[in-house]
């Protein structure tokens, strides 16, 4: 709380201090809940407080976008779980990409790019790149749920971070990023598709020892989704 503190500033709403408008946003993003309801707990008007959040929002946005950072080749190799030196000894990043479902859009156009057939929903979609170590490396801008993953991470630049010999984890929805990844010298990981109805042996253990590392990209995401203001954003909120 400290930390995030200094990233406020003093401006004055409502004659409220800084550390009750950090604390104001912190339940909004935690427990998701209306702005009427924190009107009544902190004693403002909704307006207010729908204010004050976005304010908070944006400067900490600023703030803490340097928390996610690439780290050096040489910091991912020195941190290498047990579990990856076997098989992927080089891999740099896992990928995936996650969906938040969203309030209806107003516009039809709005609706066509954010409507998620996957999630039959309107939803925003994000690229998320976790070391093997777990940390949180790459997280991408919003886009509409219509967009594929390929496209996406061919789009968010994170390809471009990598280095020769980089290996690279997805799941089976990138194939469209292959080509891009083979350019700069890099390898993508993804589980073997099925030929005929049945996999080889060689492809049953490949599937895997893909899936026992993957594990790291899923519980990280379910790690950003505790906060319940992620379940389903308002539209008032998607210009944040």
């Amino acid at each position: 709380f400290n930390v995030f503190l200094t990233y406020i500033d003093d401006q004055n709403y409502s004659k409220k201090t800084k550390e009750v408008r950090l604390l104001l946003s912190l339940v909004k993003l935690k427990l998701g809940i209306s702005f009427t309801s924190i009107s009544i707990f902190f004693n403002l008007h909704r307006s207010t407080c729908s204010r004050i959040f976005k304010n908070v929002l944006k400067m900490l946005a600023v703030a803490t976008k340097k928390f996610v950072f690439w780290p050096s080749k040489k910091s991912i190799v020195s941190t290498l779980p047990q579990s990856f030196k076997q098989h992927y000894p080089n891999c740099r990043v896992i990928i995936d990409c996650t969906e938040i479902k969203t309030e209806r859009p107003p516009h039809v156009d709005q609706r066509a790019f954010m409507y998620s057939h996957y999630k039959s929903a309107f939803t925003c979609k994000f690229l998320v790149g976790i070391a093997p170590c777990g940390m949180i490396t790459f997280v991408s801008k919003a886009y509409g749920g219509r967009a594929s993953d390929s496209f996406i991470t061919n789009d968010s630049g994170l390809l471009n971070l990598l280095e020769p010999g980089d290996q690279v984890m997805a799941d089976k929805g990138f194939p469209g990023i292959k080509t891009s990844v083979n350019e700069k010298n890099s390898i993508l990981v993804m589980p073997p598709f099925m030929h005929n109805g049945v996999f080889t042996e060689d492809e049953i253990i490949r599937t895997y020892n893909i899936a026992s590392v993957r594990i790291h990209v899923e519980r990280s995401i379910q790690r950003i989704k505790i906060y319940n203001i992620l379940q389903k954003i308002p539209i008032e909120l998607l210009e944040c």
